[in-house]
């Protein structure tokens, strides 16, 4: 009987890079099941009452509120509305065709859809499960230990808490990067749980690559060669010291423009994204930075397909460069990253260190991008060099759920 996995979106579907990572994940799983030994299911809180009734009401409850606590009166939409979309969307397609079972339930639901499906295995999971599951559980990164001044102290308290529910309350623990794995090892000592590095496996999705760049630049109007950086616009992605080098690089007669995409609202700041703006006048950079916001995913590949360069500032993610760094590995484009432990463990593509609070650094590598422009392999090639990457990753973490199944059925036969 073949053993059921299942992957509860919801949490995921917040914000873009969540679903980045269920794209991910998911995908190598698909791909490394190839001799269909599992039935794969994914939840997705979409096309159900509860789910469609949030979507309806929501922005009113939240505008009601905020009116009560007399904060600043807003309507907001159902923050899982375009996760859900784009993760349905992207499962739906004929790639996954007979692949994959996709369960149309919302969160509050998920338990009853887990116990009626006789699921074997229930991951990633980001906080404890019932004692009755089987699951593997989810470490993003241990940012508030390095940067705890962009939390609050109940927020850390939350975070140290969840992780250690999930560390000393089950078999398996999934991260993206072995940094992560060290930093449980020393914040939290010894425990229970075995942790396991998802593999490095950058992939091209051909369902989201527009190859038509010229009908993209139009959309944008960009008009010339140009970086990118897609990072949310939050502080420590460090979209400052981009700025700054990218300055320099124009006063050096650098010619290329900057483009920017990612979320430009910061919860937690939000006059990051005012500093920035101000410091682009300052700079007098308004005519050769372009902010493009959140835009499609299909357009962002396209455009860093198309880019001299992606650059990757950052001062910490949880997994090597992010998800944009994978992207740009997929597409054969030239990443100019961060130099900080994590980004290190990038395998793969061409990558090229600075030091993330040097602008002259990153400032140099954008003048010496011009002096030779290295011609990117053919797309067939890097579908062929990322289905195989895909393929040993899904491989690897489908033994590791396998091995976690059976542990449990041994150990619930006492």
């Amino acid at each position: 009987m073949k053993k059921k996995i299942v992957i509860p979106s919801s949490y995921f579907c917040a914000w873009s890079g969540g679903t980045d990572l269920i794209r991910y994940l998911l995908s190598n799983l698909v791909t490394g099941n190839d001799k269909n030994e599992f039935d794969i299911f994914i939840i997705i809180p979409s096309k159900n009452l509860i789910s469609n009734l949030k979507k309806i009401f929501f922005p009113y409850l939240y505008f009601l509120k905020n009116f009560k606590k007399k904060q600043k009166i807003e309507f907001k939409n159902w923050p899982l509305t375009n996760g859900s979309k784009f993760l349905d969307n992207y499962f739906s397609s004929k790639k996954f065709n007979d692949k994959l079972n996709i369960i149309y339930a919302d969160y509050i639901n998920e338990n009853k859809v887990i116990k009626k499906n006789n699921i074997d295995i229930v991951l990633p999971c980001v906080q404890k499960q019932p004692e009755d599951y089987n699951w593997i559980g989810y470490l993003f990164d241990f940012q508030h230990e390095y940067l705890p001044e962009f939390f609050s102290q109940e927020e850390i308290e939350i975070r140290r808490n969840t992780m250690r529910d999930i560390l000393f309350n089950c078999n398996y623990v999934f991260t993206n990067s072995k940094k992560t794995r060290k930093d449980a090892e020393k914040f939290f000592g010894n425990f229970p749980a075995k942790i396991v590095t998802i593999p490095y496996a950058p992939c091209i999705d051909e369902e989201l690559f527009n190859e038509n760049y010229d009908e993209v630049r139009k959309k944008y109007e960009i008009s010339n060669i140009h970086f990118i950086t897609c990072n949310q616009f939050w502080r420590h992605k460090n979209h400052d010291t981009v700025l700054k080098a990218f300055s320099e690089y124009l006063d050096k007669n650098g010619q290329a423009d900057l483009i920017f995409t990612g979320n430009t609202k910061d919860r937690k700041f939000p006059e990051y994204f005012e500093y920035l703006q101000s410091l682009i006048k300052k700079l007098n950079l308004k005519n050769k930075v372009k902010i493009l916001g959140m835009i499609s995913k299909e357009d962002q590949l396209s455009l860093i397909r198309g880019a001299r360069a992606l650059i990757q500032p950052t001062l910490f993610e949880g997994g090597p460069g992010g998800g944009s760094c994978r992207d740009a590995i997929s597409l054969d484009t030239e990443i100019f990253a961060s130099d900080i432990e994590i980004n290190r463990e990038i395998n793969c593509g061409t990558v090229k260190y600075f030091n993330p609070k040097n602008s002259s650094e990153l400032s140099k590598l954008m003048l010496d991008s011009e002096k030779l422009i290295p011609k990117k392999k053919d797309l067939n090639q890097l579908v062929v060099e990322g289905n195989e990457r895909r393929t040993l990753s899904g491989k690897y973490l489908l033994e590791i759920i396998s091995t976690a199944i059976n542990e449990k059925k041994n150990v619930s036969k006492y």
